[in-house]
C-alpha cells in the first residue's frame, strides 16, 4: 500500500452552503469555483470558529488547509485549517502555500460520484458503476463525463448511492433501477444528444 500523500492548498470561491450540522456547528463548506461545487471538511478547531466568523452564503472565502490523495483510489481530501472572508475583511496570505486551480481549461467536465464503500457495494454498487460506464457509452458521453469512486456518501440506507454534478444542485440517487439508467442520465445530461 502506498503512503497517502500530503500537500498545503489554498482556493478562493463562494459559499454555497454548509454541511453536516452535528454539535451545533457545521462539518464541511461546500463552495463554488467557477462552476465546479467542492465539499471541504473543516479542522475541530475551525467547527467551533465558524459560527464567530460570521460567513453567509454567498460570501467569498479563501480557504487555506492540508490535502490528501490516496494513491489507491485517486481521492483527494480536502481539510480547511484557516477561513478568510474577503466578503467582510482583506487579510494578507502567506506567500509558501501553492495556489491549486480546480476550474479546467474550457467548460468543466461533468461528473458522476459513485459510492463504493462496502455497504453500497454489497447493494449493487459494482453493477450500478458498470451500467453507468455502459450508458455513457452509449449516449457517446464517455469523454465527456467523468466517474470519480467516493467513500461513504452517508445514505447507506438507500444504498446504492451516486451523485450528479454540475448544476444548479448535485442531484443525489439512490436505490436507482438499474434498467432506468440509460433514459436517467440521457435526460440529466443531454439536451440535445442525438
Amino acid at each position: 500500500m502506498l503512503p497517502q500523500t500530503k500537500f498545503q492548498f489554498q482556493v478562493e470561491g463562494e459559499l454555497i452552503q454548509f454541511l453536516d450540522w452535528s454539535k451545533g456547528t457545521p462539518k464541511y463548506v461546500r463552495i463554488a469555483i467557477g462552476e465546479e461545487r467542492f465539499p471541504i471538511k473543516l479542522s475541530k478547531s475551525l467547527r467551533r470558529e465558524i459560527v464567530d466568523l460570521n460567513i453567509v452564503p454567498g460570501d467569498r472565502l479563501k480557504i487555506i488547509g492540508d490535502e490528501t490523495l490516496k494513491p489507491e483510489t485517486g481521492i483527494h481530501k480536502l481539510k480547511a485549517t484557516r477561513i478568510i472572508n474577503l466578503s467582510r475583511q482583506s487579510e494578507p496570505m502567506p506567500d509558501n502555500l501553492e495556489e491549486i486551480s480546480y476550474s479546467k481549461k474550457g467548460k468543466s467536465k461533468a461528473k458522476i460520484l459513485v459510492c463504493h464503500k462496502s455497504g453500497c457495494l454489497k447493494r449493487g454498487g459494482k453493477h450500478l458503476h458498470e451500467k453507468i460506464e455502459q450508458a455513457l457509452s452509449e449516449l457517446g458521453l464517455q469523454n465527456h463525463v467523468e466517474i470519480e469512486r467516493t467513500g461513504c456518501q452517508k445514505r447507506c440506507k438507500k444504498a446504492p448511492n451516486f451523485i450528479l454534478m454540475p448544476g444548479e444542485k448535485e442531484t443525489r440517487c439512490d436505490r436507482m433501477d438499474l434498467d432506468s439508467i440509460l433514459s436517467f442520465l440521457e435526460k440529466h445530461f443531454c439536451i440535445s444528444c442525438k
